[in-house]
């Protein structure tokens, strides 16, 4: 029983410890589940929620996303290239292949993202509107918002 509540005391040191050197990223992680918890909820509850309120939910959920997102990439680009020589010759060089790498990267996740709140917007003209009561309720804004939402995310990513 002593080893147990050892190891559960050494979880709780490493993990403040964790959360001590990693402000940042922390801060940035629980505003994109934030961020994510409110896209869940306009996308579940999508019947319910009348077009302002989806309207309102989308922006800030975009805020709170957005936000992680930016706090989050910044500090792991700045650890990623903490270590580069900006005094070296053929740094240009390297940084100029290395955005185009980024850069690819986040064109290919935009479209990735952008194909999936597509066929969730299709998904809900389709029929996927159904309120459960016996018809059916037609209100497109949570597909369009998500496809606004990908879009404003994607600019936000280019940004960083």
């Amino acid at each position: 029983m002593a080893t147990k509540w050892k190891n559960l005391k050494n979880r709780i040191r490493k993990t403040k410890e964790f959360l001590k050197n990693n402000k940042k990223i922390t801060a940035g992680a629980i505003l994109l589940v934030l961020g994510v918890l409110f896209f869940r909820n306009v996308i579940v509850y999508r019947n319910y929620y009348a077009t302002r309120e989806t309207v309102n939910l989308s922006s800030i959920g975009n805020l709170f996303f957005g936000a992680g997102m930016i706090i989050c990439l910044k500090e792991i680009l700045k650890r990623r290239y903490k270590e580069w020589n900006m005094d070296d010759i053929c740094f240009y060089e390297k940084w100029k292949i290395e955005k185009k790498k980024q850069n690819i990267c986040i064109f290919l996740t935009g479209i990735v993202m952008l194909s999936i709140s597509w066929v969730y917007f299709l998904y809900l003209q389709w029929g996927g509107v159904y309120n459960g009561t016996g018809g059916y309720y037609v209100n497109y804004a949570s597909g369009y918002l998500m496809l606004i939402t990908v879009l404003v995310q994607y600019l936000v990513a280019r940004a960083v």
